[in-house]
């Protein structure tokens, strides 16, 4: 019998103990046989548990939820899509309450959660939807709610980190991602740190970048940091074919503002996060510094326009140097962490309700220290601007209702707003020519042709439907 040898013994859970006090691995010739005494068993090795990972009862924390969706048409709001049946995750938090991504939940009409180690799955709902930072919370059903926390009651509670992971830092992302419908557990490390434009109604937001595997069904999911504890909600990936390994998480700080924000009245309600209420441009143009009377000394970024709501405190033409105490540079950027730096922006969209925004800016050849509440930054609620559109008045009505405080505060809706307005103004033209010849013809008395006939049936059916559709919505 010949001796075992080093690759097959460790895969068998043997080791070949030296025969006659022969170096191992040594030749011994066809004569010599192994001797069953030198082959000794050994337990199976282990698995390395790093203490960064989390252990197997938090993932008891992690769920899948299964959504039915719908989505109305903008432009045919009589008119709605099929449904749409997709998977996300999420993870449980105190208050009986379920984190995911408001993308999860978007036009859901049907949602179903099942927690980790369960075949159940229990009825849910949104109950507070925050597109501004893509986050959302779910609860479960009433007539289940007592059932379903019952049979997580062993899963322990999650703590959300209180500061950014490192770079570097291994990370580890828990989810139901596709592939399969068991737990999935990916291992990375952070990347980056940054801020990154959303989809609107959504603005620039706090990011952290991680090379982990994040695929559909990863959103809403948590990233466990080195500590053990949740450093943030998985929520995208970058899909361009000229990238590789680049995830978005939501970091824990932005989700715990997010919380804070669904506590207003009574927990009944969401306030959104304040937008940026000014726009502005580098300073790093020395001929633009010349004609802003800009010193060298002096770093910041120029305003091209400011919110009406900030009037008092900013004006336009000033150099925004400084907020919070926070120096601003020549392109926009702020210290994050030793020599890390991201766009000033993370300081306004990051802010709780009533906390206090100091602005520093340069007017008139001398730095001014305005004051304003968070409050006041409040822009992003489309549901506290009333607009009143006249359809007679075409793109520039719907423009002007939109001007002020709307179209500053949302340059894209009131882009989308002038096209619909437009295509309206361009279809109710096409209509009344199609009224006015049907109406010529009839009066005249004239036989038409098949062609003809065929042309007028069908501007019929489409005045028709039009009736309808402005009763309907009407």
């Amino acid at each position: 019998m010949s001796s075992p040898s080093a690759s097959s013994t460790a895969g068998s859970g043997y080791v070949v103990k030296p025969a006659g006090g022969s170096p191992q691995g040594s030749p011994q010739g066809s004569d010599m046989e192994a001797d069953r005494s030198a082959l000794l068993p050994v337990p199976p090795l282990e698995p390395a548990v790093s203490s960064s990972l989390p252990a197997p009862s938090f993932w008891r924390t992690v769920c899948l939820l299964e959504v039915v969706s719908i989505q109305w048409i903008p432009l045919c709001p009589w008119t709605r899509t099929q449904q749409v049946t997709s998977s996300g995750s999420g993870f449980i938090i105190s208050g009986r309450r379920i984190m995911t991504n408001a993308h999860v939940v978007a036009n859901a009409i049907d949602i179903r959660v099942r927690p980790h180690g369960s075949a159940r799955r229990y009825a849910g709902r949104v109950r507070t939807y925050g597109p501004d930072v893509d986050l959302a919370v779910v609860e479960i059903e009433a007539s289940v709610a007592d059932e379903f926390w019952a049979s997580v009651a062993d899963a322990p509670p999650v703590m959300l980190a209180e500061s950014l992971p490192a770079l570097q830092e291994t990370v580890r992302a828990l989810g139901f991602p596709t592939g399969g419908r068991t737990i999935c557990v990916t291992e990375g490390v952070v990347s980056r740190v940054d801020s990154i434009e959303l989809t609107p109604p959504a603005d620039s937001t706090l990011v952290i970048q991680i090379d982990a595997a994040i695929n559909p069904g990863n959103s809403g999911g948590p990233v466990f940091d080195a500590r053990g504890q949740i450093s943030g909600v998985a929520f995208c990936k970058d899909v361009r074919s000229t990238t590789d390994n680049i995830g978005y998480v939501i970091p824990a700080e932005v989700v715990r503002t997010f919380l804070l924000r669904c506590d207003t009245d009574g927990g009944k309600g969401y306030t959104l996060s304040p937008s940026v209420p000014y726009r502005w441009h580098k300073m790093e143009n020395k001929s633009l510094r010349a004609a802003s009377k800009v010193p060298d000394n002096v770093s910041g970024v120029l305003l091209t326009s400011v919110a009406p709501s900030l009037n008092s405190a900013l004006r336009e033409k000033d150099v925004l140097t400084a907020i919070d105490g926070r120096r601003i540079s020549d392109d926009g950027q702020i210290s994050l962490r030793g020599n890390e730096l991201i766009q000033h922006r993370y300081l306004l969209r990051n802010k709780r309700i009533g906390e206090k925004t100091v602005f520093t800016v340069f007017r008139d050849g001398e730095q001014t220290i305005s004051a304003v509440l968070a409050d006041g930054l409040r822009l992003t609620g489309v549901e506290e601007v009333e607009v009143e559109v006249d359809l007679d008045a075409g793109e520039q009505g719907f423009a002007e209702a939109l001007r002020d405080p709307a179209e500053e505060a949302y340059p894209d809706l009131a882009r989308q707003g002038r096209g619909l307005a437009r295509g309206l103004a361009e279809s109710a033209e096409l209509f009344a020519e199609a009224a006015t010849h049907l109406a010529s013809v009839v009066n005249s008395g004239d036989l038409p042709d098949c062609a003809e006939t065929f042309e007028l049936a069908f501007l019929f059916v489409c005045l028709f439907v039009c009736f309808i559709a402005i009763f309907y919505t009407a």
